[in-house]
């Protein structure tokens, strides 16, 4: 979601907070220090969609903005285990919006002439995101389902912040959201950690029979001593 206070410009362009879509993918490293505390970094690319909408009499003007992002979140989560293939996460960190584009499209109802172009530019965001999910475990495989919210702190909330106009005509709207939610779903390969050997199995060794009526020849040939009676 974009958030926007509104204006009083009579038929203003990106006019209001927004809502929008969108989707991606990426790889992710997970790194569990012990039972309870781990780290997620994340390299992530989507795609948003987000839609704008301006009245003024019986003029409708209809907008969306498309814009792709690079987001690099680091994730400190707290694990707990709910039995042997499952695990419960809680995380938050800080996450890097990079813009990598922005394409505005606008439609003006009824259709009619105007002297007017509305632009879009993408930008460069600070977000603070927490996250809860599930992951479910073998030895070698890992498939989180989380749910993510970002905050980001550096988008503007004014219009005159927002939107930047150049003369009457020009209105370029700063394309990056205030609040994200996202639905994510991964597949990893775990590496087990480390096992010790384990130790050698005791050697089985035949006691020996202690009897004093057995006398085994003597190593030199020479003859047996003599039983001793009881």
């Amino acid at each position: 979601m974009i958030g926007v206070e509104p204006t009083d410009i009579p038929f203003a362009p990106w006019h209001d907070s927004s809502m929008g879509v969108g989707f991606g993918g990426g790889v992710y490293a997970d790194l569990h220090f012990n039972k309870l505390l781990g780290m997620e970094l994340d390299v992530l690319i989507e795609g948003n969609r987000l839609f704008f909408e301006s009245f003024e009499g019986d003029d409708y003007l209809e907008q969306a903005v498309v814009y792709e992002q690079l987001r690099l979140p680091l994730m400190f989560k707290l694990i707990a285990r709910l039995g042997k293939h499952a695990e419960f996460t809680g995380a938050l960190g800080p996450e890097l919006l990079f813009g990598l584009g922005a394409t505005p499209h606008s439609a003006l109802f009824p259709p009619q002439p105007f002297n007017a172009y509305y632009g879009a530019d993408e930008q460069f965001g600070l977000a603070l995101s927490a996250a809860f999910g599930v992951g479910f475990l073998t030895k070698y495989l890992h498939i989180p389902i989380e749910l993510r919210f970002g905050y980001n702190m550096l988008g503007a909330y004014s219009y005159r912040d927002r939107v930047h106009s150049y003369g009457p005509q020009i209105h370029v709207l700063q394309a990056i959201e205030n609040f994200q939610f996202a639905f994510m779903v991964g597949f990893g390969f775990r590496i087990p950690p480390e096992e010790p050997p384990k130790p050698p199995k005791p050697k089985v060794v035949e006691p020996e029979v202690d009897d004093p009526f057995y006398y085994p020849d003597p190593p030199d040939g020479s003859p047996r001593p003599p039983r001793r009676p009881w």
